[in-house]
């Protein structure tokens, strides 16, 4: 490690003023790392050397950018679902007159009656309550209502192709 005289220290001193690197003053000075003479410069509070600017490059001129027009595109028309037709079979079981009672009602259990919802939601759901056909949880009218093509997962999967009873 060297000692900083006092000539060394007014060496440094001119040739950073000179505006050498300190690559350049380590090497014209001997004996000293860069990392040394950049130590001794910010100690003595030396002021920073600008940085070397990059050679200026001229740059490239930007065109406008013309953007393709945009394109029309149609909106496909999303298919109307027709309502749900009833099986035929059904007109010929008259359509009863809902009574109207409640789940909430204490005196149904709703065993022996139909339990096709007819109006309300939740709690408030009143349903046909109309006798029972068989071991159908509606009544005639409404167990033939029920009956359908089914869903296209559901037909995809059945057995045999579901159809209406006509």
């Amino acid at each position: 490690m060297s000692e900083w005289t006092e000539e060394r220290i007014e060496q440094l001193k001119k040739l950073h003023a000179a505006g050498h690197s300190a690559s350049q003053i380590a090497a014209m000075m001997g004996g000293v790392s860069r990392n040394g003479v950049i130590g001794k410069i910010h100690r003595l509070r030396l002021p920073t050397m600008a940085k070397p600017r990059a050679s200026a490059k001229p740059r490239a001129i930007k065109m406008p950018v013309r953007k393709a027009a945009a394109v029309p595109v149609k909106a496909k028309a999303t298919p109307v679902v027709p309502p749900r037709d009833l099986p035929r079979d059904i007109e010929s079981v008259a359509r009863p007159s809902p009574v109207l009672k409640r789940i909430m009602d204490a005196d149904w259990d709703g065993r022996h009656e139909c339990r096709w919802p007819v109006e309300g939601e939740k709690e408030q759901t009143r349903f046909c309550c109309h006798p029972v056909s068989g071991e159908s949880s509606y009544c005639e009218y409404h167990r033939r209502a029920a009956r359908g093509e089914g869903t296209k997962s559901e037909r995809k999967v059945a057995p045999m192709p579901i159809k209406r009873v006509a």
